[in-house]
């Protein structure tokens, strides 16, 4: 059927010079605007943004609006509102005082974004307006796949509260089907209004050892896809964005650790300690930890000794990299925060980026909306370098850089990975896009995670996170490593 076009036209009129709407973004606008509350989960890098923006002016710019995002998110959406013809939305944060002012100034008129973590905080002192008339929540997943939350009961409330509510997310099943139902809940707790009835009456159940009931996983796929369609809109790349240049992951990199790396890495790996540099002994307690601390002696063994006096072999291959191309405009993704400085100082001053005349930035929590935005506009204006905490990219484009280096990656694979290569491969991407995953001989990469990155998304939504399954692909990492030597 399609928007009228009096719909079309008064939407048009609000957006920005150059700003053309593609034709999927206008059915997800129609079918949004039919629903009023809905789960929006196409793929990500599709812009999401933009449509909710458009469903909003189509609505008739119902008031308030609500964008709840995280803080790295915030700066997407102020962004882009000039894109989609939107008032620039005011974020509320800082100080409980300054906050209550600010919740205090919303009236009608306004379109404000903040964080769920804020409206958690504020929500029991009631200064959040008792009505909305739009609501977005970026990325929900973060918050709402389970009903067992504190976040759940929120949002419940708020979308009693609002007659329209966007779901958005690109990772809408982090553990399987059963993910679907608390936000459907949320969107309509009469037609979801069981749990169990949801998952026994589309996947497969039973009960365990200690005699509560566990989801084995989806029987009803046809079944279950008619049930939600009328709430719930997804859309992939190869489907909407033929036209878009492809993206490839490089998995052809075999790394040799450095001697002393490949020391610290096989002490913890059969030992269970190490001794560092100062002569003091690094202690694994679980099999948990032992795993995290090996995955960060491969990102860099100056996370755990900063005395090693080695980069590492992954920060060797990037800045070998960088000699062999002319092109320096890229990413460094890392699913460890505190390794960004270790990687700024190898990209400044070992490898002598700055020769280069390019800026480095990074990204990662604590940033505020203003800060994002300032050092993505430098990464774009200047064609810097970004080194960004897979965590923390969400929402926000690195565009147009073509490549990005994954000094090591998130073990949630087809959540945080994929999200972290979306921020170069997106709507207005206009070249190739190559994401280099390397691998260590011997490491528990190169076993146990890149079979799994080779795989199609839809292939798998589960990170392997039995400590069995791990112990066992140590012991065959271990093994394969012997028998390459």
């Amino acid at each position: 059927m399609g928007l009228e076009e009096r719909v079309k036209s008064e939407v048009l009129s609000h957006l920005g010079d150059g700003t053309v709407p593609t034709g999927f973004q206008w059915e997800g606008v129609e079918f949004l605007l039919q629903q009023k509350k809905a789960i929006l989960a196409d793929e990500t890098g599709t812009g999401k943004t933009g449509q909710g923006y458009m469903t909003w002016l189509a609505a008739g710019r119902p008031g308030p609006l609500l964008i709840i995002a995280r803080s790295n998110a915030q700066s997407s959406w102020q962004i882009q509102s000039s894109m989609w013809g939107v008032q620039f939305p005011y974020s509320i944060s800082g100080t409980a005082k300054r906050r209550e002012g600010e919740w205090a100034d919303v009236d009608w008129y306004s379109v404000v974004t903040t964080t769920f973590d804020t409206i958690k905080a504020d929500w029991n002192k009631g200064w959040l307006p008792k009505k909305w008339g739009f609501i977005i929540f970026d990325e929900y997943h973060r918050y709402i796949l389970s009903r067992k939350t504190q976040s759940y009961k929120y949002m419940k409330e708020l979308a009693r509260q609002s007659d329209y509510v966007l779901l958005l997310t690109g990772s809408p099943m982090r553990r399987g089907f059963e993910d679907l139902w608390a936000p459907l809940n949320i969107l309509d707790h009469r037609s979801f209004s069981s749990y169990w009835k949801f998952v026994q009456a589309f996947g497969f159940v039973q009960r365990n050892e200690m005699g509560a009931w566990e989801i084995l996983g989806l029987k009803e796929k046809d079944l279950l896809a008619q049930r939600i369609r009328p709430f719930y809109l997804r859309r992939e790349k190869k489907d909407v964005l033929q036209q878009l240049p492809e993206s490839r992951r490089d998995l052809t990199h075999l790394l040799t650790m450095t001697p002393k790396q490949q020391k610290m890495y096989d002490q913890l790996s059969e030992e269970l300690l190490a001794e560092m540099s100062d002569g003091s002994v690094l202690m694994t307690p679980t099999q948990l930890t032992k795993i995290t601390r090996l995955r960060q002696i491969l990102c860099t063994p100056l996370l755990l000794d900063e005395g090693i006096g080695e980069w590492g072999a992954a920060l060797d291959h990037l800045g070998e990299m960088t000699e062999d191309t002319d092109d320096h405009h890229f990413v460094v993704f890392t699913p460890f925060a505190q390794a960004i400085p270790h990687i700024y100082r190898y990209l400044a001053f070992e490898n002598d980026a700055t020769k280069l005349n390019r800026p480095i930035i990074s990204l990662r929590g604590g940033l505020s909306p203003q800060e994002v935005t300032e050092r993505i506009k430098l990464f774009k204006e200047e064609e810097g370098i970004a080194i960004c905490s897979i965590q923390y990219s969400e929402s926000f484009d690195l565009v147009p850089a073509k490549w990005a280096y994954f000094c090591g990656f998130s073990w949630d694979v087809w959540v945080d990975n994929l999200q972290a290569e979306a921020r170069l491969h997106r709507l207005t991407t206009k070249s190739a896009v190559t994401y280099y995953y390397p691998q260590h001989r011997g490491g528990v990469d190169q076993e146990l995670m890149m079979p799994i990155l080779n795989q199609k998304a839809s292939e798998t939504m589960r990170v392997h996170n039995s400590v069995r399954n791990l112990r066992a692909a140590l012991i065959s990492a271990k093994q394969q490593s012997s028998t390459n030597d």
